[in-house]
């Protein structure tokens, strides 16, 4: 029986960082209306998503949070939701 986290690629960035590929995978679970859609699957079944390791899972939890606490507006574009995510993570100081 496989063990929560089994199998995850090895983070290749900083903890708590991520990169396109993994915002793109988020993306691509669901078609979100909202930061609390996307928020509420990141706190439920993240951490047990065998594409994301956990610190990308727990980076973009944390700026997704941050970002949807400033106000900012949420993105199905890929593109556009790293830049949102970036300035909430650049503003969090």
């Amino acid at each position: 029986m496989a063990r929560p986290g089994e199998n995850r690629p090895e983070a290749t960035t900083q903890p708590g960082q991520y990169g396109r590929a993994a915002i793109d995978h988020v993306l691509a679970t669901e078609h979100w209306h909202g930061w609390e859609e996307m928020l509420s699957w990141l706190r439920a079944s993240g951490n047990n998503d065998p594409e994301l390791n956990p610190d990308e899972m727990r980076g973009i939890r944390q700026d997704a949070e941050r970002a949807w606490e400033m106000g900012l507006p949420f993105s199905n574009d890929a593109q556009q939701l790293k830049s949102t995510l970036n300035q909430a993570r650049r503003d969090r100081g």
